[in-house]
């Protein structure tokens, strides 16, 4: 058992939490199996290192993205600098007996059973609604580390991503499932049980989805979730204000070409489901992804060079701003277009270069990135900038205000500026009119952000037939 620290250290280690992070210390340490849910930018890992800390528990195994291995890394050597700990960088790094181990998902099928051998006293997901597909094999390893560890911590902002679904999973881990649903047994026609086998995440399903939101919300926070938002416990964070920048942009002949090929794609769906755009199958939603996401790409090009006229000011005034973009493309030519010093982070970017480059930022003007490759791991930022721009729309409204809260987060002094850049005229205007609408009307079970992919996907396909696609007012050059 590693060797428990002395008061002193526990009560500095405490003295440093805020008054919610210790609310969300003694949660965990009361219910053992636990859902952090807190927004994001309010201090998860913080909690977590705590909470380990404060219950003695290792060895303890941290699963997270690659891109955040170092970061907890820090984390630990910050918060709790008389504890071991090793980052696993391959499958074919050897285990020592370090207090605490990171590792990315994709390296526990080679060190699972090693791990399990160690007698684990605590177990970290981090992002866990990577978490929460049954059928996937990281799903699976993670299930199968968990049995038998007595505190298991999941971390995440986003707990529901796309369907209530998928929290079921993520609740097996936990060993939280039955526990959550006990109070309906013989009340709703569809009960979980352990000995139905594959049957069991059916119903378990069928119950998530017969309860009303507020009473799913209340069950879960009373049995295992601590969900707090940024309104309720930070109200000396600077406000955010987001802002719609039109853009009319002048060659948009590649636009045009993809438009065109979209249309096609279109009509010939059209024919087939008339005005049902919700009837889409999974090969139709999968096709029309595709259109979307060229088109995107396109408009995002054409913008480019207003962004930098855009940004000139704010570079003249000693300004910085944060960048994010869907296409690793759109990425490079933005970096290469803007005035300035830039750095570039994408998914390709090794996470010891990411340290690097966000302990330089300092020494840069912009940063930009890939949406995909900063929702996490980029803590920090919050320090050097105030100022997030969007030169691509993705149809997810979590996706944005992932990368809106790397910088309006705790730490964050000034008034955070989140600038979306639209093309007048281009899907851009689709995109941007649903998620005002979504950003104004979705409420869901955790506090309010349940959204569905494949209904975004929809409400774009039904503004297409009922609209015809957006033409842009210049001629294609």
């Amino acid at each position: 058992m590693a060797t428990q620290p002395d008061s002193s250290k526990l009560a500095n280690l405490e003295s440093s939490l805020r008054p919610y992070q210790q609310e969300g210390v003694a949660f965990a340490l009361a219910h053992q199996r636990i859902l952090l849910a807190d927004a994001m930018g309010l201090g998860k890992t913080l909690q977590a290192i705590a909470t380990v800390e404060t219950a003695n528990a290792y060895p303890c195994v941290v699963v997270c993205p690659a891109a955040v291995k170092y970061g907890w890394r820090r984390e630990v050597a910050k918060w709790v600098p008389w504890r071991t700990v090793q980052v696993l960088e391959s499958g074919r790094h050897a285990l020592s007996r370090a207090d605490i181990t990171v590792l990315n998902p994709e390296l526990l099928p080679t060190h699972l059973d090693d791990l399990r051998e160690r007698g684990l006293k605590s177990l970290v997901l981090d992002e866990a609604h990577f978490f929460k597909n049954p059928a996937s094999q990281r799903s699976q390893n993670a299930l199968a580390l968990s049995r038998g560890v007595p505190l298991r911590l999941a971390l995440t902002g986003t707990p529901i991503k796309n369907r209530r679904e998928d929290l079921v999973h993520q609740l097996r881990i936990l060993d939280q499932l039955e526990p959550v649903l006990s109070i309906y047994r013989g009340l709703l026609p569809h009960w979980w049980k352990p000995t139905m086998g594959p049957l069991a995440e059916t119903h378990a399903i069928n119950v998530l989805t017969s309860l009303d939101r507020k009473t799913l919300n209340d069950r879960l926070r009373s049995v295992c979730m601590v969900r707090r938002t940024k309104e309720e416990v930070a109200p000396d964070l600077p406000p955010l204000t987001r802002t719609r920048v039109e853009v009319m942009p002048g060659h948009l002949k590649a636009y045009h070409q993809k438009e065109q090929a979209m249309l096609e794609w279109v009509r010939k769906w059209h024919d087939k489901f008339g005005a049902q755009a919700e009837a889409m199958e999974p090969a139709m939603t999968l096709e029309f992804r595709a259109h979307l996401t060229t088109l995107r790409k396109e408009a995002a090009l054409a913008k480019l060079p207003f962004v930098r006229d855009w940004v000139e000011p704010l570079v003249e005034s000693g300004e910085r701003v944060v960048f994010f973009a869907y296409h690793k493309e759109v990425v490079a030519r933005l970096a290469a277009a803007l005035p300035g010093r830039v750095a570039t982070i994408t998914g390709d970017t090794h996470p010891i270069e990411r340290r690097v480059i966000l302990d330089s930022l300092d020494q840069v003007d912009f940063l930009v990135a890939t949406m995909d490759s900063t929702g996490y791991g980029v803590d920090g930022i919050q320090l050097h900038a105030s100022h997030v721009a969007f030169v691509e729309l993705d149809w997810t409204p979590t996706k944005h205000e992932q990368c809106e809260g790397r910088l309006h987060r705790i730490g964050q002094t000034e008034h955070v500026n989140a600038w979306y850049f639209v093309a007048t005229n281009t899907l851009d205007r689709i995109l941007m009119d649903i998620l005002d609408a979504k950003w104004a009307d979705i409420q869901g079970v955790v506090d309010g952000k349940e959204e569905s992919d494949t209904a975004f996907l929809a409400a774009i396909l039904k503004r297409v037939l009922a609209d015809g696609a957006p033409r842009a007012e210049t001629q294609p050059a």
